[in-house]
């Protein structure tokens, strides 16, 4: 059976990102499907339900539905990019690095090459809001 795995950079208790993609989640288990989440940062609330991203190799099918949260810069967008499965981007759109400056969480820049490579290997990207979506086109 096909699973619907989820991938986010930081998953944090309170984050918008973070509750959407647990109320995904839960649907997707109702209906069925298994799959697990898999981040780079999660805080002590949220981590026993989430897995290290770099291990998802070992778990990785071609028929795998993976969903990326793509919100803040993160090495995990090369990694979503090389994954074999059916890909589909959420896109909340990537905060500016230099809001990260005084954060535990600071990732240098994106490249902007690396969010349009993306366009190449996924099956669907949506925004979470009309200016989301712009910006994604």
């Amino acid at each position: 059976m096909v699973e619907i795995h989820q991938f986010v950079p930081n998953f944090y208790q309170g984050d918008a990102i973070s509750g959407q993609l647990l109320e995904l989640d839960k649907i997707f288990h109702r209906l069925g499907f298994s799959g697990k989440i898999w981040t780079v940062s999660s805080d002590r609330f949220l981590k026993k339900l989430a897995r290290p991203y770099q291990q998802y190799s070992r778990f990785s099918r071609k028929d795998d539905l993976i969903f990326y949260h793509l919100s803040d810069p993160s090495p995990m967008t090369v990694f979503f990019h090389n994954l074999p499965g059916r890909k589909i981007i959420i896109y909340h759109n990537v905060t500016p690095h230099h809001f990260f400056r005084e954060s535990r969480l600071f990732y240098p820049t994106q490249d902007p090459q690396e969010i349009q490579a993306l366009a190449e290997v996924v099956e669907f990207a949506f925004g979470v809001s009309e200016f989301n979506r712009a910006e994604l086109a």
